[in-house]
């Protein structure tokens, strides 16, 4: 008789196997990730961060603040701007202060929705904002750079050495440009995530990649995202088919066949495909900006090859001394070296550097090699993509990548030198553990130390040469309550204001409304003939081209020449606490001129209406402007306010159209008395926010699947 059989019971997978295996440090890593590196090695990896980070940047700690190059030029006036909305009450989608005024949202380098930039902007004055903000990407960066580099089996030597290499060699140069060391923070971080989840093939590592990316977007500044998307596009299959020596399967410990390499890859590329829909909010608005601006066709007033670095600039790389300021005009001759692009560039664009001690270990390496010595496979793979992105920074490949999508989009291939100094990191790091681990543990120590010292100071001592940015104890900003020209102008009976001022954007400071603009996705229309200051005419031609912009004040650095019956005359001449700060004119005087009949913010275009149909401005705020206009005969009024499609009107409360008349607005006006209501309703914010909400819910959705059913995921392991 055959025996009885008996239903085998199901065994429910639990959600996290754990296969132990001691590391070579002698830390315990299981198979769901987890590693005894949490317990202690985070902490020492912060202390560290915050030492570095200290030491580079000590006087931010002790208080002291930035100025130069795009700082007070375009920065802090959006962050200005950005908490003054805050304290109002309000997300800034518009802001009404920089010249007829522009997508805040979308223009993307405010930030309005990455969390760092809302949290610092909140708590802090915006100079201090902007340095606090600096110094948690920093010390974040050297975090993440430390985690890549200890997943990828580095000693914490060479993890400290590889880290100072990558976050102190490119970005303090770039300390007044805030996307540098934001995107400096994710691509370590984004490496990490992707390492882990080959190595341990745990979901939670694709959603956090995922949430990585989106928050990333958030932050504006995308031309170091699609490097890092570019990165991972190449890394990834390398990892995977070239690299894989230490893919393992989640549970057996085994390593992965071929076939079942391509399963990792697809959940990468989905997560990477979440994450630009998670970002969605801040990507759709932009896009459909860009569409609009000047960036929408190469050429022109946009040009991708600027920022490049010369080839024989290169040549700083070995030796950086050659090109110290004191021996060398360094922009000057930027200029004057054979470029394969016509468009410029300047020193910190052009400045790439990342220690001579890196150069010592490929000498080393190669010796090694020529002994029969067994090569690290990922030193040669990290020196080719260097090199790479090292042809990048050229601008040589643009004549064929300025007619790829996002190779046309960005300027500064010189931006490419961040991945080439990570690769160069990385490798540099790997040749010095491979070279120390042929010597004792007592000179091994102190050769790190050496190396790490040495390269320390190195970076140090060149990338203070190449800077645009001053430290100073007193921020000008800080005396902006104290400006004279900022209380003449909130005194003036005719508001809103506008102000024709030098330095584009930077009175923004002063709490009103400024042209020209300097903008990085600027409206078209700003770039038209119609919007351009008519210089070459007389001063009653300019005065009028102005007042029919709007503007009501001029400032300038030197005493207009008008006659007495000109329409203006000087309201104040003297020192501005923070104009004159911010501009470094600490000697010469500031004029400030007021027109004396503007046509104001909003005047109809017949002149007897003028005096006919006085109106009254009932609230002005960025996103909602409440006119009342009196009664008498119809005619058309025009608003000095940029002429963006997302605005719409309603004329006592009834849809009404307006057309576009250069940089303004023009509307009929019925006779009677009307109110008249402009209302900002951008429709890509919200289409943006629908679309990244649904990929959160998704997220939330698989990660709840995982983690909360995991038999139902049975199929895929």
């Amino acid at each position: 008789m055959p025996p009885k059989r008996t239903a085998t019971p199901a065994i429910k997978t639990p959600p996290h196997p754990k296969v132990s295996s001691p590391t070579k440090d002698g830390n315990t890593i299981v198979a769901d990730g987890s590693s005894g590196l949490f317990r202690y090695e985070w902490v020492l990896a912060l202390a560290v961060a915050m030492l570095a980070s200290w030491l580079g940047w000590a006087s931010f700690y002790e208080g002291s603040t930035l100025i130069g190059g795009d700082l007070y030029a375009y920065y802090l006036p959006q962050k200005a701007f950005f908490k003054h909305e805050l304290t109002a009450g309000r997300l800034p989608f518009w802001n009404n202060w920089t010249g007829h005024g522009y997508p805040a949202l979308a223009e993307s380098q405010t930030g309005v929705l990455y969390p760092p930039r809302l949290l610092t902007v909140w708590l802090l004055a915006p100079d201090r904002a902007y340095v606090v903000e600096q110094l948690l990407h920093y010390v974040g960066a050297f975090v993440c750079m430390w985690l890549y580099l200890r997943q990828v089996g580095l000693t914490i030597p060479a993890t400290i050495f590889g880290s100072v290499i990558y976050v102190y060699g490119w970005f303090p140069t770039r300390i007044i440009f805030e996307w540098a060391i934001i995107g400096g923070l994710y691509l370590p971080l984004g490496l990490w995530l992707i390492e882990r989840f080959l190595k341990y093939r745990t979901w939670k590592y694709p959603i956090a990649l995922a949430a990585m990316l989106g928050v990333q977007l958030l932050a504006g500044h995308y031309n170091l995202a699609f490097l890092e998307l570019l990165t991972w596009v190449v890394y990834i299959p390398l990892r995977i088919w070239v690299l894989a020596s230490d893919m393992t399967s989640h549970s057996t410990g085994e390593a992965l066949p071929r076939k079942q390499a391509w399963l990792p890859g697809i959940a990468l590329s989905l997560a990477i495909f979440c994450g630009l829909g998670l970002g969605a909010a801040q990507l759709l608005p932009t896009w459909h900006l860009k569409e609009q601006s000047h960036r929408a066709e190469v050429g022109g007033e946009f040009q991708p090859g600027y920022g490049h670095i010369p080839p024989l600039f290169l040549g700083q790389l070995f030796a950086p001394s050659w090109w110290s300021r004191a021996n060398h005009d360094v922009d000057s001759e930027l200029a004057r070296m054979w470029t394969p692009t016509p468009a410029g560039t300047n020193r910190i664009e052009a400045h790439l550097y990342a220690g001579l001690a890196i150069w010592m270990a490929f000498v080393g390496v190669v010796w090694l090699a020529y002994r029969g010595k067994r090569i690290n496979r990922w030193i040669p793979a990290m020196l080719i993509g260097a090199a790479v992105a090292i042809l990048f920074a050229t601008g040589l490949p643009l004549a064929v990548t300025s007619k790829l999508p996002g190779f046309a989009y960005f300027t500064g291939p010189g931006r490419f030198g961040m991945l080439a100094t990570f690769g160069l990191a990385v490798a540099g790091a790997m040749a010095w553990d491979m070279l120390l681990s042929h010597v004792s543990p007592r000179i091994r120590q102190a050769v790190w130390c050496l190396l790490i010292l040495f390269t320390w100071f190195d970076l140090q001592i060149v990338g203070t040469q190449a800077t645009y940015g001053v430290i100073l104890e007193k921020s000008p900003y800080q005396f902006v309550q104290a400006s004279e020209v900022r209380r003449l102008l909130l005194a003036e009976k005719q508001q809103p204001v506008r102000l024709y001022a030098p330095g584009p954007n930077l009175p923004n400071l002063l709490e009103v409304a400024t042209t020209p603009v300097y903008l990085g996705i600027g409206p078209a229309a700003y770039y038209s003939p119609e919007a351009k200051f008519p210089d070459k005419t007389s001063i009653s031609a300019q005065i009028e081209f102005l007042s029919k912009q709007g503007v009501t004040h001029w400032l300038s650095m030197n005493p207009l020449q008008f006659d007495e019956g000109e329409n203006i005359q000087l309201l104040w001449s003297g020192f501005d606490e923070l104009l004159n700060r911010a501009w470094g004119r600490f000697d010469e005087p500031l004029y400030l001129y007021r027109i004396k009949s503007p046509y104001g913010r909003y005047y109809f275009e017949e002149d007897a209406l003028r005096e006919a149909r006085p109106f009254e401005v009932i609230s002005h705020t960025p996103q909602r402007v409440e006119l009342k206009v009196g009664g008498g005969p119809s005619g058309m009024l025009v608003c000095t306010e940029l002429a963006d499609a997302d605005w719409q009107l309603t004329i006592n409360g009834e849809p009404a159209p307006w057309e576009p008349a250069g940089l303004s607005r023009r509307v009929f006006v019925p006779a009677g008395e009307a109110v008249l209501v402009w209302s900002y309703r951008p429709a890509m914010i919200w289409w943006g926010a629908g679309i990244s909400l649904g990929f959160v819910l998704l997220l939330a959705g698989i990660g709840h699947i995982r983690y909360w059913h995991p038999q139902w995921t049975r199929w895929w392991a």
